[in-house]
């Protein structure tokens, strides 16, 4: 009875064992030759602006591996008519030798984008048996700015007729996000004229 139950117990261990070995065995096959480095889950970045970030894919197999890379933006419905900002891949095909880096250098243009978010869908294709397809997605933050223009490049001062000369200043913010501005100044000196002589002159504020 003794060597009965010994048996069975060695044979319990052997079959828990071999399942262990399996399931190794079934995940680094899932997993395939490629690992994935240095991608982002989010990035923030704001309206007018160009801006890369490198990610990496290392091959840890035997084999070579060709890898594509497919970005594209996926649109809520709700806010269909956003536009969002421009994603570009360099490169977008590559054959990744066994044991080295593929580098992939995305850009983001939000010159012409909207302020909201949007999510990035990286669809990565590949010709490795383990791992032939792989969505990555990040989400990307677009947000707003102020931006300032002044119509006028200059006032000249005449004060030939009329000692007292109004000017207009127009103020555009040509950004997405309220702008607060100070008008201040500065006289410039010259011989025989005091600053009362310049200018009269209160700071404003304004948003």
């Amino acid at each position: 009875i003794f060597t009965e139950n010994k048996m069975k117990i060695n044979y319990s261990n052997l079959v828990i064992f071999a399942v262990l070995i399996l399931t190794t065995l079934l995940v680094n096959n899932a997993m395939g030759q490629l690992r994935f480095g240095g991608w982002p889950e989010m990035i923030d970045i704001p309206t007018g602006e160009v801006r890369e970030f490198q990610c990496e894919i290392t091959n840890v197999g035997d084999e070579p591996v060709e890898v594509r890379i497919i970005p594209q933006i996926i649109r809520d419905p709700d806010e269909e008519e956003s536009v969002p900002p421009e994603i570009a891949v360099e490169p977008n095909r590559v054959e990744i030798p066994s044991g080295e880096n593929g580098v992939f250098t995305f850009t983001i243009d939000t010159r012409e984008a909207d302020v909201g978010s949007f999510e990035l869908e990286v669809l990565v294709i590949t010709d490795d048996p383990g791992l032939p397809e792989v969505i990555i997605a990040i989400m990307i933050e677009v947000w707003g700015l102020p931006r300032i223009i002044i119509e006028q490049e200059r006032i000249e001062y005449v004060g030939m007729n009329d000692p007292v000369e109004e000017h207009v200043l127009n103020i555009v913010n040509a950004g997405n996000e309220i702008l607060n501005f100070l008008i201040t100044h500065v006289i410039i000196e010259e011989p025989n004229r005091n600053e009362r002589e310049w200018i009269i002159y209160e700071p404003a504020r304004g948003q």
